[in-house]
Formats: C-alpha cells, sequence, structure tokens
C-alpha cells in the first residue's frame, strides 16, 4: 500500500501549474510531478505565508542552512513539495536606498522578469496578493490574475501592466508597503513626501500614492498626517488607515482610490497612550476582522478581536500572549512563552488548546497550523513530512 506522503504528492501534481497562464506566458504549460527533497534537514524555523483550501506554503530553515519553500497539504498535515527560494528575486530584495539604478536595471533583465513571473505565480497558488515575507526595502504586490504588478526595489516604485514582462518607475521617494485592489484596479503605498529621507522613518511628512493600474498615469499623492498603513478594507477595494493622534481613540479611516478622499470608518475606545509608543490594528488576511493589542502591565495585555466592517469588538482576550493572528471567521490565535503550546479560540472566543509546539498562521475554515518545534538533531525533512506542523481545527 502506498504511504500517506506518496499518495499526496501524486495527487499534488495535478494542482502543481494551475493558475498561472496570463502572468507567465513563458513558461511550460505541460504538468509535472512536483518536487521534494527528502533529504533537506529538519526546519529550526518555519512560518506559513499563505493557503488555499488544500494546502499551505510554509518557508522552512534548519539551524544551519538555506531557506526553502515547503507545501503542506492540509488533509494530511504531510510537506508534498519543497523548492529554493528565488535567487534573482531574493537579490533585487535586499538593494538598499540609493541602488535604485540597480533595482531598474534588475527589472529590465529579462532573466529576472521571468524569475518574478515564476514567483509570483507561486505564490498566487495560495491566494496572495503580496509578498509579506519580511521585506525591508523592497516589496511586491499584483493583481489576482498576476496581470499587474507593482514592485519596490531599493524603496523606489515600478509598475508592470503585462503581466511582469516590462517594468516603469514611478517613485523614487521613500516608499514601502504595497497592496493592490481585489479587482486590479489600483494600487496603493506608503512614502515619504520629503525627498531626503531614505532607510528610517518618516514621521512628519507620511504620504500615500494612489496608482491607476489601468493607465499610464502619474500615482495619486494624498497626505496620511499620523496615519499608518493597516490593509485593505474587507471588499478588498479601500486603504485601511489607522490613528491614535486624538485622545483615548483608535481612528479607523478608509482611503477611496477613485477620488483619493478619506472616510472615517469607525472607532475603537483607547487606554490612554504611554510616550514614544504608538497602537496598531491589524486585519486577518482577508481583511474581515483585526486585533487591536494593548498592554496592561509588563506581562499582560489585552487583544480586542474586531469587525473591520463596523469596529465591533467581538471578543477580548487578556493574557500573557506571545504572537497572535486572527482569522477572517474572527478566531483568535497565540503562543506561550517559549513557545510551549498553542492556543486558540473559536469565532465568539471559547478557548481551545491547540497543543505543543509555535502556532504558525490560519488556512482556510478554521484551521490553526501548529509547529512542532522540536530540536532533533541530524533529523531529515522526508523523516518528519508528516509530523513537523499539526493542522488542528479551531
Amino acid at each position: 500500500m502506498p504511504s500517506k506522503l506518496a499518495t499526496t504528492t501524486l495527487a499534488l501534481a495535478l494542482f502543481a501549474i494551475t493558475g498561472h497562464a496570463s502572468a507567465e506566458t513563458s513558461l511550460p504549460t505541460a504538468v509535472t510531478a512536483p518536487a521534494f527533497d527528502k533529504g533537506l534537514p529538519r526546519p529550526f524555523f518555519v512560518d506559513m505565508i499563505g493557503a488555499n483550501d488544500n494546502h499551505a506554503l510554509l518557508r522552512m530553515k534548519p539551524r544551519n542552512g538555506e531557506l526553502t519553500y515547503g507545501v503542506l497539504d492540509l488533509s494530511t498535515s504531510c510537506i508534498v513539495e519543497t523548492r529554493p527560494t528565488f535567487a534573482r528575486v531574493e537579490k533585487l530584495k535586499r538593494l538598499q536606498y540609493p541602488r535604485q539604478n540597480e533595482a531598474a536595471q534588475a527589472l529590465a533583465d529579462p532573466a529576472v522578469q521571468v524569475e518574478l513571473r515564476r514567483y509570483i505565480a507561486f505564490h498566487r497558488r495560495f491566494g496572495l496578493q503580496r509578498d509579506g515575507e519580511f521585506v525591508t526595502s523592497s516589496d511586491f504586490a499584483w493583481s489576482s490574475d498576476g496581470s499587474k504588478v507593482i514592485a519596490l526595489g531599493a524603496e523606489a516604485i515600478f509598475r508592470s501592466r503585462d503581466g511582469g514582462q516590462s517594468f516603469e518607475q514611478l517613485d523614487t521617494n521613500m516608499s514601502r508597503v504595497p497592496f493592490v485592489t481585489r479587482d486590479g484596479r489600483w494600487a496603493y503605498y506608503q512614502r515619504c513626501g520629503d525627498p531626503k529621507l531614505h532607510s528610517g522613518a518618516c514621521l512628519q511628512n507620511q504620504e500615500i500614492g494612489i496608482v491607476d493600474l489601468g493607465s499610464a498615469a502619474a500615482p495619486r499623492v494624498v497626505t496620511a498626517t499620523q496615519g499608518s498603513i493597516a490593509g485593505l478594507d474587507p471588499t478588498g477595494q479601500k486603504l485601511v488607515v489607522v490613528r491614535d493622534d486624538e485622545p483615548l481613540k483608535l481612528v479607523t479611516t478608509h482611503l477611496d482610490p477613485t477620488n483619493g478622499t478619506f472616510a472615517r470608518a469607525f472607532t475603537l475606545a483607547a487606554p490612554p497612550l504611554p510616550k514614544h509608543q504608538y497602537f496598531t490594528l491589524d486585519p486577518s488576511r482577508g481583511g474581515k476582522f483585526g486585533t487591536f493589542h494593548h498592554w496592561v502591565n509588563a506581562t499582560q495585555s489585552i487583544v480586542e478581536v474586531v469587525s473591520m466592517t463596523d469596529g465591533r469588538v467581538v471578543f477580548k482576550q487578556q493574557r500573557q500572549f506571545v504572537g497572535h493572528d486572527v482569522d477572517d471567521e474572527g478566531r483568535l490565535a497565540w503562543g506561550t512563552v517559549n513557545l510551549v503550546r498553542s492556543f486558540g479560540t473559536t469565532p465568539k472566543g471559547a478557548i481551545k488548546d491547540a497543543g505543543p509546539g509555535d502556532r504558525i498562521g490560519w488556512a482556510p475554515g478554521g484551521r490553526l497550523l501548529v509547529f512542532d518545534n522540536k530540536k532533533d538533531a541530524n533529523t531529515k525533512l522526508g523523516d518528519v513530512a508528516c509530523k513537523l506542523v499539526r493542522v488542528v481545527k479551531m
């Protein structure tokens, strides 16, 4: 009888290259079995980047070794595919200001363009529309079909309207965190209004650029005052910007790309803000719920789960959190000190024990992924492929 891992690997072959057509015109169309390197060392670190209904995309790194990707079958909890990182894309990510000319040259290189299209297609398999891999000066966001791309290289912004086959530079001011709307029509990014400021904080001159991805128009620039970008609203069309400059309030506003205006969406009651600190509201992957976190004392904090539609506080937890994540149905997950154990809730706030290990993210349908972070010496990935990450239904 074939093993659980072998069965799921064969099943995944039919999934390996779906959804890539419009943005990857240079790729072969034949379906090939996914690669799985069983000889890789057991990961010391695992993070979940994204997930669709059937599979989750993982980043894995051993204690001493190279970062790799893994694909987890959510029905069996087995890793069924591995692949190395994208070398040219990673090199582009590492470019820092003032190397904007190098970023422009890289994005004009056909080899970089092909690899970037492959990179985007790989991430699109898991429902992603932006990079989100702990990047700094460089970042990427794209439309759901991959036909429109925003690339951020060495703090400069570039636009592609042909699926990453050519790029035009739009801005050289210090830029951050690009987002593309769900319909692929608009993109947003945060920029500094002072062209002399780079590679640091821009506290007094924050602006937001709005890019029309269907035309060659220059970005529309609007003032963001004291706000910071949180993500997209539940419709995936408007930008969520939060402010904590009003006493005892956290104000959430929506930026409309069609006219460049902000509208007050909702306000949350907030405790007094300590000096040199700020409040944030962190949305779920689909923008339906958010977490408002604030400290009670040195060890205890409160996390409120908030509806990003109307600002309603669904429930709150007070405890010692080590990281926390909320899913698109309002479930909250967190870890304990030293990543010993993971916990989650139902959408109404009832707590469930997810067992030992480190929570690494939510898959659709209330499935919490928990990484077994035991540090087994000299263990190969093939030996623990179905034991490394647990899928816990919450």
